[in-house]
């Protein structure tokens, strides 16, 4: 990291850390972390609770990389680290683009949060934040949190982070605009891409997709294109679809 760079997150742990009741634990913890992890950035970001209070907290955010099949991925995450902090855990939330969708599993929920046995034994100074990443990078190599999917009209995203546990009881997101069933039906990432293999018809679900409805959000194969256009209560338009690969670097 460069001086210039380090400079700015010095400043920025500074700011944050503040108020936070062990402050030099946190920032050497935080700072030992991102040392390894450069791709996470430091900011100081407001957290609402369900109580409706908000605090400000310090919140690490960006990818980790991840090797799966062989290959190396960027998978996007928020680390919302406590005022309490190293004694008790971070809230750590899957943070798609708007390519993406989250891929429930064993660790991570329909709402990007994580949980871990590493974050439910928590306990310092056996754990810590370097420790936490490290096992994040494992255990999503093993079960990928999020797939391609074929991305609609604009919409609203929910706001981030999403809901979680510990220590804090805080607000659930805002439900997503489309409904399931205009997500794109897709199978676990292929090896040389980082979330897309086969994308399917929405009204068969067998053929793999050739064009998009645009008004409808229906993702369709050479087959159903005709059915669909033949259904003259909606407007319709209907474009080719452009092969799409995800790269290994994720936009913020």
């Amino acid at each position: 990291m460069r001086i210039k760079e380090m400079a700015g997150v010095d400043q920025v742990l500074k700011q944050a850390l503040r108020k936070y009741r062990y402050a030099d634990i946190a920032k050497r913890d935080v700072t030992n972390a991102i040392s390894q992890f450069k791709d996470l950035r430091p900011s100081h970001d407001c957290f609402t609770f369900n109580d409706r209070t908000n605090k400000n907290l310090l919140n690490l955010d960006g990818t980790i990389p991840v090797q799966y099949k062989g290959s190396e991925y960027n998978i996007p995450i928020g680390i919302w680290i406590l005022d309490t902090h190293p004694y008790n855990p971070p809230m750590v939330f899957v943070k798609p683009t708007n390519t993406m969708q989250i891929k429930p599993g064993r660790n991570v929920d329909s709402n990007g949060k994580v949980d871990l046995t590493y974050l439910r034994d928590w306990r310092y100074p056996q754990s810590d934040l370097l420790g936490l990443i490290q096992i994040l990078v494992i255990v999503f190599g093993e079960e990928p949190p999020v797939f391609y999917r074929a991305a609609p009209a604009a919409q609203s995203r929910p706001p981030y982070p999403v809901a979680g546990t510990s220590p804090y009881q805080f607000l659930t997101p805002h439900p997503m605009q489309e409904s399931t069933d205009q997500l794109t039906k897709t199978t676990e990432m292929d090896p040389r891409y980082s979330a897309q293999d086969v994308l399917l018809c929405d009204l068969c679900q067998t053929d793999s997709l050739q064009s998009y409805c645009e008004l409808c959000h229906l993702n369709l194969c050479i087959v159903c294109v005709g059915k669909h256009l033949s259904d003259s209560s909606k407007r319709h338009n209907v474009v080719n679809i452009v092969p799409y690969r995800y790269k290994t670097s994720t936009p913020n």
